[in-house]
């Protein structure tokens, strides 16, 4: 037994020496590139077996040392500017500072008991969110500035909860007007959380198909509901996507929010990728409509530049929240100010001060230059993806996320066939997996149908650009990686 611990040492303040050496790992780690370890499964789940907790504490030096071989060089390195696959922000180098400060100050926001003042800033934060998100006065903040028994918005721990959220809203409208079956409607590229929000809340989820440009058709949306109507179910809610995941394409907002309007429909989007462009004088545009929306989805993870775990859902009308509140004699009463009532989580961490953060150290003007950047770098990919034979760009990017494919040497030239398809899929694959294992360069893939090869699913590549720090050096040097790799896979395969 280690006779030298004691409990209470865990709570002074930390030494030097332990923030020094996490200093260190943080250093070490940002200056590293995924190609540095290769990833080995199986010698890594010989790491990380062991079933047995330390029966005595070990000494900080240790520690440290073990954390610095062992973990470290076991993670991805998603603010490497070749990174290009997922929708991972970078992080600003204010944002780890912030995150200390929210780890140290230990807020609970279920309740205000446990957050006192930051409750009146979180309520502040979503209201000037809101007011970017649905162009409303200030006047109409008046009555919520008073009235806690409602609120804006909800922060949450991501997009699906934010989503599930939604949904939850939009059924229990729903319900206190019919005892019909009830169902939700959206496109076939709508977030799998929808479906766990189906499964959860009890009701059908329909997804129509999506035209060439990715984005769906309000007239066959408009006959669905029509179709329903008929058989006597209830749709609870519409859906709009303002960013695919796959595409970052983007659905008529408006047209989806007049069927909405005409039908008496509770209309959602789903802003998760996009939604951030409402900061953005130059281009918040491209999500006309979204103002008309009855909730909205936006993540601040991913393209505000907030870390993983900053979700949030907003209500066109503060009334809506008032069928989530749910109460305890012991926290969250009904005569509260705890913003707890709302929430599908119970505890949650004063994630807001990142958005606070970033509001004022990025502002309006930030969030439009780092979107000009990322759409400018989509489009110079997207021109050297055309000029180049060995590339297919397989729709034109929305917003700032691209897909393609590489088409090996001999399928170029000459009309595919669906066998061919199938192994320039199969082609595809491996390029990807390859890349990911060698890690000098990334992106990721997924597969979905394409119109112009029917009804063929077929794999393809994907990158999404939002790292500043991204130019026109850091693509071409992913793009000459692929290159390389396909040579080798082209003389390895046996169906070229």
């Amino acid at each position: 037994m280690n006779k030298t611990f004691s409990i209470k040492k865990l709570f002074e303040p930390s030494v030097p020496y332990f923030q020094q050496q996490i200093d260190h790992c943080i250093k070490e780690f940002t200056e590293q590139k995924d190609e540095v370890n290769s990833f080995n499964k199986e010698e890594l789940d010989n790491i990380f077996s062991t079933l047995i907790i330390p029966e005595t504490p070990t000494n900080i030096e240790s520690y440290i040392d073990n954390v610095k071989d062992t973990i470290i060089p076991v993670c991805s390195h998603l603010a490497n500017p070749t990174y290009l696959g997922h929708m991972t922000s970078p992080m600003p180098s204010f944002i780890p500072e912030i995150g200390r400060l929210i780890q140290t100050l230990n807020q609970n926001m279920v309740k205000m008991e446990t957050s006192r003042g930051l409750t009146l800033l979180e309520r502040q934060l979503l209201k000037l969110l809101h007011k970017e998100v649905f162009k409303y006065h200030d006047d109409f903040y008046a009555d919520i500035n008073q009235n806690f028994s409602k609120t804006p918005g909800i922060f949450t721990s991501g997009g699906t909860m934010a989503n599930l959220t939604a949904m939850w809203v939009a059924v229990c409208q729903a319900k206190q007007k019919t005892k019909n079956k009830l169902v939700v409607i959206g496109s076939e590229l709508m977030h799998y959380s929808f479906d766990k929000a189906a499964a959860l809340l009890g009701i059908k989820l329909y997804r129509l198909p999506v035209n060439k440009q990715k984005i769906i058709s309000p007239a066959q949306m408009e006959q669905k509901i029509q179709e329903y109507k008929s058989q006597n179910i209830t749709v609870a809610a519409i859906v709009g996507i303002a960013g695919t995941t796959d595409f970052g394409s983007i659905d008529p907002l408006s047209d989806i929010a007049e069927l909405g309007n005409r039908y008496g429909i509770h209309v959602h989007i789903d802003a998760a990728w996009g939604g951030a462009f409402i900061l953005s004088s130059k281009h918040r545009s491209l999500l006309a409509g979204l103002e008309r929306a009855d909730t909205v989805t936006i993540d601040g993870h991913k393209q505000m530049l907030m870390p993983i775990g900053t979700g949030m859902v907003f209500f066109r009308d503060p009334e809506f929240s008032r069928c989530l509140v749910h109460t305890a004699p012991y926290a969250v009463r009904k005569t509260s100010l705890d913003q707890g009532r709302f929430t599908f989580e119970g505890t949650r961490p004063a994630n807001m001060l990142y958005l606070h953060a970033c509001f004022h150290l990025i502002g309006k003007q930030g969030y439009n230059e780092l979107f000009s950047l990322a759409l400018n770098n989509i489009k110079t990919m997207a021109t050297y993806i055309k000029d180049n034979p060995a590339f297919e760009l397989l729709i034109e990017p929305t917003i700032n996320i691209l897909s393609y494919r590489f088409i090996p040497e001999k399928f170029r030239n000459k009309t595919l066939t669906l066998i061919d398809n199938q192994q320039i899929s199969q082609f595809n694959y491996q390029l990807q997996k390859t890349q990911r294992s060698r890690g000098r360069s990334f992106v990721s893939r997924s597969v979905r149908k394409f119109a112009q090869y029917g009804d063929e699913e077929l794999v393809f590549l994907r990158v999404v650009v939002l790292n500043p720090c991204v130019n026109k050096d850091h693509i071409l040097f992913m793009l000459q990686d692929q290159l390389e790799i396909a040579l080798d896979l082209e003389q390895k395969l046996s169906f070229l």
